[in-house]
């Protein structure tokens, strides 16, 4: 039996609904099978890049569905530090935004 840790993958998260951090978290951690004590914070995010935390590990990460006031909701600083932590960790990280 192939065991599925730390398979490298393309995970897509909807960013339509997000108002805060969490919700992007919720996503992410259903995406990559988190463990229920996964941190939901930025420290943990990067350690669940470097592989081992998660059943899966995202290679690339793509938000969609992104907007303006998605933004404001969860902060502008929180999505440059996700993109930051992406590019120490080799990630590729795609954003398409919705214009409305």
């Amino acid at each position: 039996m192939v065991s599925e840790k730390n398979t490298k993958i393309t995970i897509t998260l909807d960013a339509s609904n997000w108002q805060t951090p969490k919700d992007f978290y919720v996503d992410y951690c259903a995406s990559t099978r988190a463990p229920k004590w996964f941190g939901n914070n930025l420290d943990a995010l990067e350690d669940s890049l470097r592989g081992g935390i998660c059943e899966l590990t995202p290679e690339k990460i793509i938000i969609k569905n992104l907007s303006k006031k998605i933004i404001g909701l969860v902060g502008e600083k929180f999505f440059t530090t996700v993109n930051s932590i992406c590019l120490d960790n080799s990630v590729e990280l795609e954003i398409y935004f919705e214009f409305i």
